[in-house]
């Protein structure tokens, strides 16, 4: 009976040792948890940071492209403008060449 008793004191004090070891690889893997947690909250910080900045790059794009849209349609408005100015400035350069030829004929007369 003694050592019935001694056996079943030392399978307790074997269980007791298993679920010691068992308790701390449970509190070492709960530790792990709560740091890979905090570490998936601070890359989740820096996602949410850098969608934003995506999102203040697309609009800044949005207003170069707006911008980029006005200079092209006032360089247009330029050119039409020169285009025109030309037109005028060759109207005018024959004229006076026809006005030149006039004076010609009415000197040498």
């Amino acid at each position: 009976a003694i050592e019935r008793k001694k056996a079943k004191e030392e399978m307790a004090k074997t269980f007791a040792s298993k679920l010691k070891f068992q308790e701390e690889e449970i509190n070492e893997a709960n530790q792990q948890i709560e740091e890979s947690e905090r570490i998936l909250r601070g890359l989740k910080q820096e996602q949410d940071a850098c969608v934003s900045r995506l999102k203040d790059y697309d609009n800044e794009l949005s207003l170069l492209k707006a911008s980029v849209c006005a200079i092209s349609s006032e360089l247009e408005r330029k050119k039409a403008v020169l285009r025109s100015l030309n037109t005028q400035i060759e109207a005018k350069s024959e004229n006076l060449a026809k006005a030149k030829n006039k004076f010609k004929a009415v000197s040498n007369k």
